[in-house]
This record gives structure tokens, C-alpha cells and sequence, in this order.
């Protein structure tokens, strides 16, 4: 879930809109919290699993209540329904509540994500961060570009530009003379986000391209058990990190690749090498 795609939700102080039981329009601050089951669970799922599991659990508890009718009737699966279901249980308004609330969420998500044109952005960035469609077919260095200059001239966020942006830039290790002044450019950046692409540098990566090509640098391999995102076209990179994080949780993290900083814990002593 992109809880910076909607106000308050990253910080964890929500809006919540909603019909009371009484047919009212009612708009309340709702925390969204370690103490919120629902958003515990579900905040780093991918929406689209969001928007399945909630409407599942939902017409679940439905059923455990022995209400008729709204299940088949489909009123329950958005926040409309939530609404109309919250009016006919008040004995468990509280729990329709926290449905109402999460359905919500998803569903501002959602309107956002059209709302903005994210779906081409997002493409493109698979695009940068594999090197190849989801076909596996490699992608031509001159489409992506032109895929990124068609987006940056878009009318999008700020920060949406500057994340593609720099994931060119890194993607490509570096610019080539005079392409990154030409994309910020048509991005429209000011200069306290343009100074942040060459701030890049700092991190150790190369804002000036030397003269390799796009994506020439040799692609690793994806390490076992990473692929799981693979049946979503467009988040189906998975982070070299994720598998290093993977492994260390299962204790299988090798110390010879990734020794201590300090004393090794005694828990940890016996780790593999």
C-alpha cells in the first residue's frame, strides 16, 4: 500500500469520510497504527491483494454474523455498501467501521493512482529497473528514453518526475552530455530537485555517463525464492535486498559475504559461512 499517494495516511493521521448508521455524512481524524490489526496487515500487501483480502474478510464476517442479503446482493465490496451494510448491523458497527475505513484507504489509493496517470510511470520504471518487458524481451535503449521524456512532460507530481528521473539515471549509470540537462527540462524541475539528481554522486553513483550504452552493465541473476511478485506486470522487480533480508531471517545469511560490524551475537555465533 502507497500511503504517500493519499494526504495523512503516511503519517498515520487519516481523514476518514463516511455515512453514519444514521445516514449522516460524518468526516473524522482515524490513526492508522500498530494498533489497527487491519492496517498492520495488510499496509505492505500489494493493493491489489489489499482490495481481494478486504472484500473476502468482509463478506466472511458477514456470513459469521448470519446476515442475509448483502453477500449476494454485492453492496458490501465497497465503501457505499460498507455504508449501507453499517446501517443494517449497528450491534457491530465498530468492526464495519474499521472495514469501512480500510476500504476507504484502498479505494482513495486506487483513485489516485488513475488519477495521476501512474500505471504508464510505473511501466516505465519496471522498465529501467529490469531491462527487459515483461516478456523477458530486452528493452531498446532510444523507447525507454522516449518513455521518459513522454512522462516528465507530463503534468505530474513533482516527485513522481524526480523519482524517474534519478531511477534513469541510476538505471543507466549516468547520464550521457547534455541528456540530463534535456530531462530536466522537460520535466520542469526547479533547481533544488535538479540539484538532487547530481547529489546522486554522493552516494557513489555516476551522474555522467561514461560510454556504455543502456542498461549495458550485466543484469545478476535473481536469487532463489525472489520472484513471488512476478504474476504483478508492474512491480515484478524484487531488490537483490529482499533475499539478502530473507536469508538473515532464516539464519542462512552468510557471515563470510556479510560479516559482523562488532561481536557477533551468541544466538548468531553458529550462522552459516
Amino acid at each position: 500500500v502507497h500511503g504517500d499517494l493519499i494526504e495523512g495516511a503516511a503519517t498515520g493521521r487519516y481523514k476518514h469520510s463516511f455515512e453514519s448508521s444514521g445516514g449522516r455524512h460524518v468526516e473524522k481524524e482515524v490513526l492508522l497504527d500498530e494498533q489497527d490489526a487491519m492496517w498492520v496487515r495488510h499496509r505492505h500487501r500489494h493493493i491489489s491483494d489489499v482490495q481481494q483480502q478486504l472484500a473476502a474478510a468482509f463478506q466472511a464476517f458477514v456470513q459469521a454474523s448470519k446476515v442475509t442479503g448483502l453477500s449476494s446482493k454485492g453492496k458490501a465490496t465497497d465503501v457505499r455498501g460498507m455504508a449501507e451494510a453499517v446501517r443494517q448491523m449497528p450491534q457491530y458497527q465498530d468492526q464495519m467501521n474499521k472495514f469501512s475505513l480500510h476500504m476507504g484507504v484502498a479505494s482513495k489509493l486506487m483513485d489516485a493512482y488513475h488519477r495521476e496517470g501512474l500505471e504508464g510511470v510505473i511501466r516505465t520504471e519496471q522498465l529501467l529497473a529490469t531491462g527487459e518487458h515483461a516478456d523477458g524481451t530486452k528493452v531498446a535503449a532510444k523507447d525507454v528514453k522516449r518513455d521518459v521524456l513522454r512522462h516528465l512532460a507530463q503534468p505530474l507530481a513533482p516527485a513522481t518526475k524526480l523519482r524517474l528521473l534519478l531511477l534513469f539515471v541510476v538505471c543507466q549509470g549516468g547520464a550521457r552530455e547534455g541528456e540530463l540537462e534535456e530531462l530536466v527540462a522537460a520535466a520542469g524541475l526547479h533547481h533544488r530537485e535538479a540539484r538532487a539528481v547530481q547529489n546522486l554522486a554522493l552516494l557513489g553513483i555516476d551522474v555522467e555517463k561514461e560510454k556504455k550504452g543502456l542498461f549495458s552493465k550485466s543484469k545478476k541473476k535473481k536469487r532463489a525464492g525472489s520472484t513471488a511478485e512476478d504474476s504483478y506486470e508492474l512491480s515484478r522487480y524484487v531488490p537483490a535486498l529482499k533475499a539478502i533480508v530473507e536469508e538473515e531471517i532464516a539464519g542462512k545469511l552468510s557471515v563470510a559475504d556479510f560479516p559482523f560490524a562488532k561481536e557477533a551475537p551468541s544466538s548468531n555465533a553458529a550462522s552459516s559461512s
